[in-house]
């Protein structure tokens, strides 16, 4: 047996007794030691006024004793736990419309919602029945609550903490009545709200695991990136990475090419190619077209490795080396370009070795000088045995292009340093 009951039995012989229990008698239990206990008691007893079972509840409300509301709640049955239910509601509904209530109040009624949504079996029927300005309880208790929640955030820049966060209440509401709720994120987050407030509501919406929830945060999220563009926050574009939707994966990708974009959101763009794939195929081989030495050709070298390892693989091999642009600036001091590419020869290569040697012999005989590098070099590294055979064709060619970034002795040529490599 609950406290509350055991008190509402020490009531009943009160009672009898001639003890009188009223409104008077309800405030002072509300700052009694025991007095959450005895108005707990009090509202679960069928017999008591209603009306002064409803001042209990005001009580319980404003001292936030939500365990024994709860308690009281759940003890009850049918059309006895449904009005008191949707009273609590209507005791919400004053506290977030009254001015004269404080925001500590307001934030403790919400918190109170969550905790009622698990009775979303009682949201049905109207409230004002019997008016001309009835309307679907859910609408005047949920909705309304999300209103209130959604225009707090906006408005307030510290919202006081309370029993529970408004992010969860809102999560909650949306669980429970999402029919009337996921309209009124999409429409908030259709106001460009501060960055906080929607990322806020984007991690709602995620959370939700629906379909439809999932649809309106991938439309959120690339109108708010759009309108942040070209200085999209490294917060936002980890939630377009995190969607998946094509789309938004498409966006970060196309981040690639644009210097302007901050370098770890284009890095962001990089992870795409997990998902995407071949259809990430186009957007890598433009970003190796983008020349950035004073950052390392960062995003050049990790978009030559996607392709091989997750947008193609041997089949793009041949396309994307002649794809790098012939007057690129690569890497010119001491022998950095050399051993970059013999990184990739070596780490990235190695293990498909006898699958691309046609590949990389072709892209050696090619009119791109630094395809040329690239397909040599790995022939020189992969197959050294056949190299000089392979490599044949180039012996009667002399190149007069000087290669920064690849010798030791300083400014070198192709013909040069293959001359030297296979004592030619």
């Amino acid at each position: 047996m609950r406290t509350y009951q055991i008190i509402g039995l020490i009531t009943l012989v009160c009672l009898g007794f001639g003890c009188s229990i009223d409104g008077a008698k309800l405030h002072e239990w509300s700052e009694s030691k025991n007095g959450e206990s005895r108005l707990g008691a009090y509202l679960a007893d069928t017999s008591r006024d209603r009306i002064l079972r409803n001042d209990a509840l005001d009580f319980l409300i404003q001292g936030n004793h939500f365990p024994t509301i709860l308690g009281v709640l759940e003890d009850m049955e049918g059309l006895e736990q449904k009005f008191w239910v949707k009273q609590a509601w209507l005791k919400i509904a004053q506290r977030l419309e009254k001015q004269r209530f404080s925001m500590v109040e307001r934030i403790e009624a919400a918190s109170l919602a969550y905790f009622l949504l698990s009775f979303r079996q009682h949201l049905d029927g109207y409230a004002n029945e019997g008016t001309t300005y009835q309307q679907p309880f859910a609408d005047f208790a949920v909705v309304n609550l999300v209103t209130w929640s959604l225009e707090t955030l906006k408005n307030e820049e510290e919202v006081p903490k309370g029993t529970k966060k408004l992010s969860d209440v809102m999560f909650a509401a949306a669980v429970a009545y999402p029919k009337g709720v996921l309209p009124q994120f999409e429409g908030f987050l259709s106001t460009f709200p501060s960055e906080r407030d929607f990322l806020l509501v984007t991690d709602i919406l995620h959370n939700l695991k629906s379909i439809e929830a999932h649809q309106i945060e991938a439309k959120s999220l690339l109108s708010y990136a759009n309108k942040q563009y070209p200085d999209v926050s490294v917060e936002v574009a980890t939630r377009l990475l995190r969607n998946r939707n094509e789309t938004l994966l498409r966006f970060l990708l196309d981040t690639l090419v644009d210097v302007r974009v901050k370098p770890e959101v284009r890095l962001m763009g990089l992870k795409t190619v997990e998902v995407l794939k071949e259809l990430a195929t186009s957007g890598l081989l433009a970003a190796l077209r983008v020349d950035e030495p004073g950052r390392g050709n960062l995003v050049r070298t990790k978009a030559l490795e996607q392709l091989w390892r997750n947008a193609g693989g041997k089949e793009v091999l041949r396309r994307a080396l002649l794809s790098l642009p012939p007057s690129g600036t690569y890497w010119p001091e001491g022998v950095e370009f050399r051993d970059e590419v013999r990184r990739f020869c070596d780490q990235v290569l190695a293990d498909s070795a006898a699958d691309i040697k046609d590949q990389l012999v072709d892209v050696s005989q090619s009119e791109n000088p630094i395809s040329q590098l690239y397909a040599t070099e790995c022939i020189l590294r992969l197959y050294p045995n056949e190299a000089a055979t392979l490599l044949g064709p180039l012996k009667k060619i002399e190149s007069e292009r000087e290669i920064l970034g690849w010798s030791e002795n300083g400014v070198t040529t192709l013909s040069d340093y293959l001359r030297a490599r296979l004592n030619w």
